[in-house]
């Protein structure tokens, strides 16, 4: 899998989107019933670049070209500063069901306060969905707390699974449309930002 260049990672505008499919369905009584499918919730990440010259908008073009469109993934740096003090080496305490909300941790730094905080992101080694924290994690003295996070886990844990947070994480993404242009006025030197549209791709 193509890896997003790490050059264009930091970029002047990202704007984050959480894609959820819930089937809604009125009945005669005015009762609305809905339903969650599955566990397909999505991130959608919005990149636009800082100015870039001529070479590089280029060279980040031709990127997005080899992705083939929406057929393509590739890996992208979680582009999201961290706001917790951060969970080097975190374990899995206890095995956790698919569908749960959070999962308790050890083996992190002893007694740390706002080791991860609401807005930070997690993952899990044994698939590649990204969460978002939604609660203070703060650790014991024996390095152990409960992480909180959005959406539901996709896949059950194992007890020992590790976990990445913050610069770590690493989002795999597809383009939004098969349609990719840009707009550029290479003969007057002229400086462009570039737009591109990401969405996460799930396979596993």
């Amino acid at each position: 899998m193509a890896t997003f260049p790490p050059e264009f990672v930091l970029p002047q505008k990202v704007r984050l989107r959480s894609l959820d499919e819930t089937q809604v369905a009125p009945s005669q009584g005015g009762v609305t019933h809905k339903n969650r499918v599955g566990f397909m919730h999505r991130w959608g990440i919005d990149l636009t670049t800082p100015k870039l010259n001529y070479a590089k908008v280029m060279h980040l073009y031709s990127f997005i070209c080899s992705m083939g469109g929406r057929f393509g993934t590739c890996v992208f740096q979680n582009p999201h500063p961290p706001i917790g003090k951060g969970i080097a080496n975190a374990l899995v305490r206890t095995s956790t069901d698919q569908g749960a909300k959070s999962v308790p941790l050890y083996a992190m730094n002893n007694s740390v306060n706002g080791a991860l905080m609401p807005g930070d992101w997690v993952q899990f080694a044994n698939h590649t969905k990204a969460y978002m924290v939604t609660a203070v994690l703060n650790t014991n003295g024996l390095g152990q707390g409960t992480v909180e996070f959005t959406p539901n886990l996709r896949k059950a844990l194992p007890a020992g699974t590790s976990v990445k947070a913050g610069a770590a994480v690493n989002f795999t993404l597809e383009l939004k449309s098969d349609d990719q242009d840009i707009l550029l006025r290479a003969d007057q030197g002229k400086q462009v930002a570039v737009q591109i549209d990401f969405v996460e791709y799930l396979n596993d």
